[in-house]
């Protein structure tokens, strides 16, 4: 699965050049792509655009970063 750090590498882009177009500070792209912090909803699709992508893909890489405690877990029968 991709990663929000893949998709920008592969659009070759800079975590500063996507903070300038997003208006944000480059620390919070970093904080995106280790998976500390989320993008807000407003940014998704223009994160998309940036990496010549679907916001599909930019989800999946959100997403693909968690863990929720209860998935490898057995529901009771």
């Amino acid at each position: 699965m991709e990663t929000l750090k893949d998709l920008r590498r592969a659009a070759k882009l800079t975590q500063a050049s996507v903070a300038a177009a997003l208006n944000v500070r480059q620390q919070a792209v970093a904080s995106w792509e280790s998976g500390t912090n989320r993008p807000a909803l407003e940014k998704l699709q223009p994160l998309a655009s940036l990496y010549g992508c679907t916001l599909e893909a930019v989800v999946d890489a959100i997403v693909g970063k968690e863990a929720p405690a209860h998935a490898n877990s057995i529901p009771p029968a």
